[in-house]
């Protein structure tokens, strides 16, 4: 921890750690509330078994899929304010899976800010599932962005 400080402080940043389950690594959570780091935002790493869905008319939102191996990478779903609230994230959202399944993925994940409940809300009704979380820490004084 020592030394990630004086890194980062020689570039002029706060020190930011990004900490998944507890205990890993061993001891790094109680060392960093010992010195005062504050939780900046909480992740929740969501995971899905991939089945058909349905497909998505409209231009009006844009999401991010990455296939690795068995795997594909959601990310970035943005919806255009006027076209919210109107299932046009859930269309793409299903889209997106059904093409990464075509194309051979299992299994899908993104992440999420544990407080942004809408789109909590939205993974859950498609089926995604908790399967890890993290937290960015940021050292004391220095705000409590994360730079992402």
């Amino acid at each position: 921890v020592d030394r990630v400080e004086r890194l980062y402080r020689e570039d002029g940043a706060p020190a930011v750690f990004r900490i998944g389950d507890a205990g890993n690594p061993v001891g790094l959570g109680a060392d960093l509330d010992a010195r005062g780091y504050a939780v900046a935002a909480v992740t929740d790493v969501l995971a899905l078994y991939l089945t058909a869905a349905d497909t998505a008319g409209t231009d009006v939102a844009v999401l991010r899929a990455a296939p690795v191996d068995d795997w594909v990478a959601l990310s970035c779903l943005q919806v255009a304010p006027a076209a919210r609230r109107r299932g046009v994230g859930r269309a793409l959202t299903r889209q997106a899976l059904a093409l990464a399944a075509d194309g051979g993925a299992r299994r899908a994940f993104l992440q999420v800010e544990a407080e942004n409940t809408a789109a909590l809300r939205l993974y859950a009704a498609l089926g995604f599932r908790p399967a890890h979380r993290y937290a960015y820490r940021v050292q004391p004084g220095h705000g409590g962005g994360t730079g992402c």
